[in-house]
């Protein structure tokens, strides 16, 4: 955990491409259940970045350190106002980040307008695609989340159908997240 700390310093320093790089190096190496992280089995009060000369090392297991490295990519995405990253990011640890991941779609930036053409290549949690259903359902929301940014709501709906019925057959979350994180550190992360 200590790639970890570095990281968190590194993100503190607005250097937020090589903190990426860093954060998606140690998520690759991370076993993810597949969206089964609860808050009980994440432990972070043992991870303390308050004290930059402090160092303490605990027994901190590979959940609580992927589920940290999501929150820091998602702060240092944040930052720079990536909100499609963001959304994907919070998949990953889920159920841990169900209330960031409404919180963020509640927002009227999300609202307005969500755009990400690559989505149904990372997006892989039923859940979050649920979420999505419901959003291209209402007229409260702007989303588009197919490489054609032309397609209708009901067209953008059919394809998330198709998608979660190809799911079953998919690679598996650590493979996808690879994925992800390499799409990320090769283009402008």
């Amino acid at each position: 955990w200590i790639r970890l700390r570095m990281a968190s310093n590194i993100i503190c320093m607005h250097d937020h491409k090589r903190a990426r790089r860093l954060l998606f190096e140690i998520t690759s190496e991370i076993p993810y259940p597949n969206f089964a992280i609860d808050k009980n089995s994440v432990s972070f009060e043992n991870i303390s970045f308050n004290h930059p000369n402090e160092l303490k090392l605990y027994n901190v297991s590979s959940v609580s350190i992927g589920v940290q490295c999501i929150k820091y990519l998602t702060w240092s995405y944040r930052e720079t106002e990536t909100m499609s990253a963001v959304c994907v990011l919070h998949q990953y640890g889920w159920p841990y980040f169900r209330s960031e991941f409404k919180e963020m779609i509640q927002s009227n930036e999300f609202r307005k307008g969500f755009r990400y053409g690559e989505f149904l290549n990372f997006v892989v949690n039923v859940d979050v695609l649920e979420e999505f259903m419901f959003m291209l359902s209402s007229p409260s929301w702007t989303i588009h989340i197919t490489p054609d940014s032309t397609s209708t709501s009901t067209e953008q709906k059919e394809m998330i159908i198709k998608h979660v019925q190809q799911l079953y057959r998919k690679p598996s979350v650590e493979t996808v997240i690879k994925s992800f994180s390499l799409t990320q550190t090769a283009n402008k992360a």
